[in-house]
C-alpha cells in the first residue's frame, strides 16, 4: 500500500465538476472535460412556456472537447415534462433521451462558414452558455401535437364512443333539431 500523505491522486478541475451555467470554451487546456447536473424549468424559460405542469427533471451530461480542430460539445438530455395532449387535453408526461454533437464556433461568420456540414452552436464571446444550449436540443425534440401513446390514456371517454348509422347518414339531423319551428 503506498501512503500518499493525504494527497489527491486527482486534480479536481479534470474530475467532473457540477454543470455550470456558462462555461468559457476558448480559454483553459484543450482536451475533455466533463460536466453534470440538472437544470430547473426556471433556467429555461422557453421551454417552462411550452410545459403544462410545474413538474420536470431536466438532466445533463455535457462532454466538450477541444483540439486544433476546434471545440465540439456533445450534450446528452434525459427529461420528463408534462405537456398538455392535444386529443384531451389533460395532463400527459413526455420522456426523451436526448443526444447531439454540434461544433461550437465564436460568434464570427467566418469560422461558421467554414465547416457547415456538422451542426453548429454560436458561443458569445468564447462562452458557452449551457442553459440556451439545452433549451435549443430540447425545442427541437418537442413534439409538435402531444398525445397520449393511446386513446385509452386520453381522459376523455367521449373519444370511445361508437357513432351511429344515423349520425352517419344525416349529419346534420343536430341543426334540425335546433331550429325553431312555426
Amino acid at each position: 500500500m503506498i501512503d500518499f500523505g493525504g494527497t489527491s491522486l486527482y486534480h479536481p478541475a479534470a474530475m467532473s465538476t457540477g454543470l455550470p451555467r456558462q462555461i468559457q470554451v476558448m480559454r483553459g487546456q484543450g482536451g475533455e472535460r466533463h460536466y453534470s447536473g440538472r437544470l430547473t424549468l426556471d433556467e429555461l424559460p422557453r421551454i417552462k412556456s411550452c410545459v403544462f405542469g410545474e413538474q420536470a427533471s431536466i438532466e445533463v451530461d455535457l462532454t466538450l472537447n477541444r483540439d486544433r480542430r476546434g471545440c465540439k460539445a456533445r450534450p446528452n438530455i434525459r427529461l420528463r415534462l408534462q405537456l398538455q395532449c392535444q386529443r384531451c387535453m389533460d395532463v400527459m408526461d413526455w420522456e426523451a433521451e436526448l443526444s447531439n454533437e454540434l461544433q461550437l464556433v465564436n460568434d464570427d461568420v467566418d469560422a461558421w462558414a467554414e465547416d457547415q456540414q456538422d451542426e453548429t452552436f454560436i458561443l458569445q464571446d468564447g462562452v458557452l452558455d449551457v442553459p440556451v444550449l439545452v433549451e435549443d436540443e430540447i425545442i427541437l425534440a418537442l413534439p409538435i401535437a402531444p398525445l397520449h401513446e393511446n386513446d385509452s390514456e386520453c381522459g376523455k371517454q367521449v373519444l370511445n364512443k361508437s357513432v351511429t348509422d344515423e349520425e352517419v347518414s344525416n349529419p346534420f339531423a343536430v341543426l334540425a333539431a335546433l331550429k325553431p319551428k312555426h
